[in-house]
């Protein structure tokens, strides 16, 4: 492979991005925005009401956007363990880029895993583990 291309694992974690962080990083300053615009830069950071009202708003929005990203992040590695090849590859780059956490992690408990979902992801990750030891 040259250095012009990207692997499947690299494309797979870009469009991750695409799917999860970026709309993390939307919801959660889509709330942090309107306290400021509201009351204007000077009263949101300068006084009382304005930091309360900012610091509720953030609290507000790092909770939508986790709640986003736990939907979204298993929905992402469903979709990417379907199309790449190597999946411990795909695992370590995603988790270098802060995508998701590593699926030994104690986090991955609050990605929402239903169902289907939930049986086809662990089929994925027991290959995984499996492939790791052989």
């Amino acid at each position: 492979m040259t250095d012009t291309e990207t692997s499947l694992e690299e494309r797979a974690v870009r469009a991750g991005y695409w799917r999860v962080t970026l709309p993390v990083w939307l919801i959660t300053m889509g709330f942090v925005w309107p306290p400021i615009l509201y009351l204007g830069i000077d009263k949101a950071f300068n006084t009382t009401r304005g930091q309360w009202a900012l610091c509720g708003f953030f609290i507000v929005g790092l909770a939508a956007g986790w709640a986003w990203w736990s939907f979204a992040a298993p929905r992402w590695r469903l979709w990417a363990y379907e199309h790449v090849g190597d999946l411990a590859r795909l695992e370590q780059l995603a988790v270098a880029d802060r995508l998701v956490w590593p699926v030994s992690h104690p986090m991955t408990r609050t990605e929402i895993r239903i169902g289907d979902l939930g049986v086809r992801l662990r089929a994925f990750e027991a290959k995984m583990s499996s492939d790791k030891v052989a």
